[in-house]
Parts: C-alpha cells; sequence; structure tokens
C-alpha cells in the first residue's frame, strides 16, 4: 500500500469550504426549485381566474347586445350608446 499523505491544515481548510459552499448552493437551487414550482401553480391558477372572467364578459356582452344592440357602454356613467 502506499504511504498515506496528510494535507495541510489551510489544504483541509479550503477543501472544506468548497463542500461547505456546494452544499449552501445546492439547497438554494432546490429552494429556487419550490419557489419556481410554486409561481408557475400560482399563475396557472391566476390564468384560469382570467379565463373564468373573459367567459363572463363575453357572454355578459352578448346578452346586452342581444338586449340592447349593437354600440358602446360607458360604465363610468352607466349610459347605454347605441350605433348608428
Amino acid at each position: 500500500m502506499s504511504e498515506q499523505i496528510k494535507f495541510t491544515d489551510e489544504e483541509l481548510k479550503d477543501l472544506k469550504n468548497l463542500r461547505l459552499t456546494y452544499s449552501e448552493l445546492s439547497h438554494e437551487l432546490g429552494q429556487v426549485q419550490l419557489n419556481r414550482h410554486s409561481l408557475d401553480t400560482r399563475e396557472k391558477e391566476l390564468l384560469g381566474r382570467v379565463n373564468e372572467v373573459r367567459n363572463k364578459e363575453k357572454s355578459m356582452a352578448d346578452e346586452l347586445k342581444g338586449k340592447y344592440g349593437n354600440g358602446r357602454i360607458d360604465i363610468d356613467t352607466g349610459v347605454f350608446i347605441p350605433s348608428k
């Protein structure tokens, strides 16, 4: 067998620091992945709600068009202005 060679204290310290840094970075990357997953999930939920609102808006627009005809709505005043 070969004879063992002991690292210097400085070399050992540097190696341990590298291992610690790698471990910290791996942990932080894992946290980023978890955060990304949470954000992706939240984004999907919000996009689903946006689609629901768009569908409701279209349905309401179709209903109002059927009732009042073509025109423009001034939501601030609550007035319907028929198209000419």
